[in-house]
């Protein structure tokens, strides 16, 4: 047992090396932040941390195992000899019991709580936290959670408000056909507390020689280095072709200042990285686009330290709350982004930058592409890379906010400072690991008082296969729908549809992409139809209701027409 004088993480984190690993080819998002949040228990400086071992292959009671366990923490974190690491067998959880329970970096927490049936569901408290919700295998895992033995002494994290409401949406849809199917008029409880990412503020601390980084890359003193850091993939992450119309657009505006977009990342294959640079070369030919291998920690601290202003117009369903953002925030720039989903949680608009304004897909389009993805005909990459296609970022706004940084050096450094503030003060991992802490107290609190299990009445939908309209509503800053007011831009995008086709981040979607024709025919008819409305395009073009919505939400998406307030 602790003594009371010991200090100790909160929790003992549920252990596999691959979920902290940061040192592969395909780094995914989940790895960066289970990276992050390993560094900080040990930068704590607590007396004790507990290491719940996720697999009974890997015992810890072998000699081998454990030393490779430590081995990896020596080399992944700041690992103090005095600090007590203790390695607890997956056979027995049990004992976690001191440490409050285990916490498990992903929301898969159900067989967690079959297992806990045998040493009795009051012994620890199960916490999961939420990352990408889109895949269906984290869809039926959510649903399996309801049905399984989770108490109101358990927890699920949701990093953003956002994430919040998909996992009630799914639950409640669950509730509902459980209710139909089964009669069932309660619900179980558990915790759905909103607890931010953290990061580890003392890495964007370093002093690095700025002017020295940008000369490697060729800035000049007085030009602008905008940068996204992040995996640099149109499926997955970003689309690639709006943020380059905007930046064209901005070097137009801005002919006095060379602008640099530094992307630093990693591309999932190589077919994509070649897709990327012949959409820079073709869509912004006057800004110098520059990719550098943020897998490479040094590099990405030395992009960070280069930059002027963070850019980021996520647009991706997969994409749940956005730890890039913050730490540009943390590195003092001031940050562009889109109104997306968890960066509405992080980046307060005007203060530590600006967030631009997202429109999302109707719900027929939707319904569409879920049931094309449900049956197999597209892999998971492809479906939530068809969804971005039919997502925008508001390329103008984009334009104009970054315009105004550029133009006041003094509101660049206002808006940098507070982000670096409010990175510190509210997204430390210092001050997250006291959210987490005090969770624990609850959790403890409930389960010795036994709380009792309230549920209410359910209705029927089966949850685990909702179509992103549904679920990810609360993502966009609007939708497109019968009473959208919609005008012609004629200075963004230069290029007939026909030609932007061309590019594969666009043509790798052409199987659910409305035709040519058809798009051409909406341009021309909005020639001299300005400001017009959705029910007089119908009557104008003939086209079938659904098939409008998807030639509208692509001209939105590439910037030939915006939508009026």
């Amino acid at each position: 047992m602790l003594s009371d004088d010991e200090t100790r993480a909160p929790f003992a984190t549920y252990f596999s090396i691959d979920a902290f690993d940061i040192s592969g080819e395909r780094l995914m998002g989940r790895q960066a932040a289970g990276n992050s949040y390993l560094k900080a228990l040990f930068n704590q400086n607590y007396d004790n941390v507990a290491l719940y071992v996720g697999s009974v292959l890997d015992n810890p009671r072998d000699s081998n195992i454990s030393n490779k366990m430590l081995g990896f923490l020596k080399n992944s974190t700041s690992f103090d000899d005095n600090t007590n690491i203790k390695l607890i067998p997956y056979d027995e959880p049990d004992t976690t019991n001191q440490f409050g329970g285990i916490f498990r970096p992903d929301p898969k927490i159900e067989q967690l709580a079959r297992h806990r049936g045998y040493f009795g569901h009051d012994t620890y408290s199960l916490i999961g936290i939420t990352h990408t919700t889109a895949s269906h295998s984290i869809m039926t895992s959510l649903t399996e959670i309801v049905t399984s033995p989770i108490m109101p002494w358990d927890a699920l994290i949701c990093t953003s408000k956002s994430v919040k409401d998909t996992v009630e949406v799914i639950h409640n849809n669950y509730y509902e056909y459980l209710n139909f199917r089964f009669g069932i008029t309660k619900k179980p409880e558990m915790q759905l507390p909103v607890i931010p990412l953290g990061i580890n503020i003392d890495e964007f601390k370093t002093e690095r020689n700025r002017d020295n980084i940008r000369t490697s890359y060729s800035i000049n003193k007085d030009d602008i280095a905008i940068i996204f850091v992040g995996r640099i993939s149109f499926h997955a992450k970003a689309h690639n072709v709006p943020m380059f119309l905007a930046l064209e657009r901005l070097a137009q505006e801005t002919s006095k200042k060379k602008i640099h977009f530094i992307m630093a990342g990693w591309f999932p294959n190589e077919a994509i990285k070649r897709v990327f640079i012949e959409d820079a070369a073709k869509v912004c030919p006057s800004v110098k686009v520059i990719f550098v291998d943020g897998r490479d920690q040094e590099k990405k601290f030395d992009v960070y330290a280069a930059g002027d202003i963070f850019f980021s117009l996520t647009d991706n369903i997969q994409e749940t709350f956005g730890l890039t953002p913050l730490e540009g925030m943390a590195s003092g720039l001031p940050v562009v982004v889109s109104d997306w989903n968890g960066y509405r949680d992080t980046v307060r608009d005007g203060i530590d930058g600006f967030r631009i304004r997202t429109t999302s897909y109707p719900e027929e389009l939707s319904q569409i592409l879920a049931y094309r993805h449900d049956l197999g005909l597209d892999t998971y990459d492809r479906y939530c890379g068809y969804h971005s296609q039919f997502t925008s970022v508001d390329i103008l706004e984009a334009v104009k906010k970054l315009k105004i940084l550029i133009e006041d050096k003094d509101l660049r450094r206002e808006l940098g400072n507070n982000a670096r503030k409010h990175a510190s003060e509210k997204f430390s991992w210092s001050v997250i690991l006291k959210s987490y802490s005090d969770l624990e107290k609850q959790l403890f609190a409930m389960r010795k008082e036994k709380h009792k299990i309230d549920k209410s009445y359910l209705k029927m939908r089966f949850p685990d296969r909702l179509p992103p309209y549904e679920i990810f509503r609360s993502y966009p800053s609007q939708f497109l729908d019968h009473n959208s007011l919609f005008a012609k831009n004629n200075d963004i995008n230069p290029f007939q549809f026909k030609e932007l086709m061309q590019s594969e981040s666009i043509n790798f979607a052409s199987v659910v992409l409305p035709e040519e024709k058809d798009i051409d025919f909406v341009l021309d008819t909005m020639n001299n139809n300005n400001n017009i409305t959705f029910e007089k395009l119908i009557s104008k073009t003939g086209i079938k209701d659904a098939e409008l919505l998807k030639v509208l939400a692509v001209l939105l998406k590439y910037g030939y027409i915006n939508v009026k307030d």
